[in-house]
């Protein structure tokens, strides 16, 4: 009579199941903070990229047009007054009362609904009537959109803002800044520096000089 025996590789044992299941746990444990670390790196290089990309969109939109794009009138670009403290890439309204990125009343510039405008609506649309065709060199022109390529938003769920009041003709001495709030989603960096020296950035915040 035969006896049956059996086949010892038709499974995995408890012991052996015990131990692949403890190497993926190492490799998990060793792995997860290196892709978290890699993830946000890759956040913080499409911010820099971003605030880049709006800065440059601001100085080709002034060497095109020799305005800054601050103004919805060409009367209200002459006399050189923006009322635009700020401009976002939207659509998320700043609220410096809530956890949203703000800049409050204690950084000495309120960007508030009141005195914001999306830049969208400036640098996209040719809303002074500047030529977009047959353009003599030297002349005014249009030739945007300029802030097409870049996200409404950072990549934490904030917009990009820029302290267009610092360009406004009578507040020439100040830094005008294109920046993200960074991972911890608070504006941290004073956005009312005097050109007296390097622009000083505070936090975590992700900066790019416009002018």
């Amino acid at each position: 009579m035969k006896v049956m025996r059996m086949n010892r590789n038709s499974g995995f044992t408890l012991i052996e199941m015990a131990v692949v299941l403890g190497i993926i746990a190492i490799l998990a444990a060793i792995l997860t903070p290196m892709a978290v670390a890699y993830i946000d790196q890759a956040r913080i290089t499409r911010a820099e990229a971003d605030v880049r990309n709006i800065a440059k969109a601001y100085r080709l939109y002034y060497r095109d047009a020799s305005f800054w794009p601050v103004y919805n009138t060409r009367t209200l670009a002459n006399a050189g007054t923006p009322s635009i403290n700020c401009q976002i890439t939207g659509p998320t309204l700043l609220n410096p009362t809530s956890n949203q990125a703000n800049w409050s009343s204690s950084t000495g510039l309120n960007c508030t609904t009141a005195t914001m405008q999306f830049m969208r609506a400036l640098l996209n649309v040719n809303s002074l009537a500047f030529p977009t065709t047959n353009v003599q060199n030297g002349a005014l022109a249009f030739h945007g959109p300029y802030v097409d390529g870049v996200d409404s938003v950072d990549p934490w769920g904030n917009p990009y803002v820029v302290n267009s009041k610092a360009l406004d003709n009578t507040t020439q001495l100040k830094w005008a800044i294109a920046i993200s709030a960074g991972p911890n989603g608070t504006l941290e960096t004073d956005p009312w520096q005097n050109k007296s020296g390097s622009l000083t950035v505070s936090g975590d915040d992700i900066v790019e000089v416009v002018h």
